[in-house]
């Protein structure tokens, strides 16, 4: 069986191996492009169904499927890396209150997510995660580093976070 988003091997008949992605739809290839694109290391994980970064992943590619045109660049990086760090630190099991987490629904919007005009211009840039004393549990992860270009605040004390800060976090504007 072909699955979607799932390296297919294929032998020519030259006996040449090469590999291939088969995406369901043209949503699910660009935003994997640009995600790679912006940060490679996510390419493994990315291709194991069973991560939250693939977990966000479907979840993302679903909303801007339904409405592309709401889906740009920045927004679908931004929701992707907000995606993996709720996935990533528990956040249907643990959280306190996450509200418009991974729900249809602007990520300005989300509980504790402040965005700002920074350096892009535009509102909707993702400038602050203020999330103290929220039940946060598990590491941080890397991809959050994808926003680090805009976020300039970040508020994660009296949470039970394990593990090593990203170094990419070190650069906050």
């Amino acid at each position: 069986a072909i699955l979607p988003g799932v390296i297919h091997v294929h032998k020519d008949s030259d006996s040449k191996t090469t590999d291939t992605i088969i995406w369901e739809n043209p949503t699910e290839e660009r935003t994997f492009e640009l995600i790679i694109s912006r940060y490679p290391e996510a390419a493994e994980g990315l291709l194991d169904q069973l991560t939250p970064k693939r977990k966000a992943f479907n979840w993302l590619t679903k909303q801007a499927k339904v409405d592309p045109d709401l889906y740009t660049d920045e927004r679908l990086l931004q929701q992707y890396s907000l995606g993996v760090f709720f996935l990533s630190t528990n956040g249907l099991s643990s959280w306190y209150d996450h509200t418009g987490w991974m729900e249809f629904s602007d990520e300005c919007e989300w509980q504790g997510v402040q965005c700002g005009s920074k350096d892009s211009g535009f509102e909707t840039t993702v400038i602050g995660l203020q999330l103290p004393s929220n039940g946060i549990s598990g590491s941080i992860p890397s991809d959050i580093s994808m926003l680090s270009s805009s976020l300039s605040s970040l508020v994660l004390e009296n949470n039970r976070l394990s593990g090593v800060i990203p170094d990419e976090l070190g650069h906050l504007k």
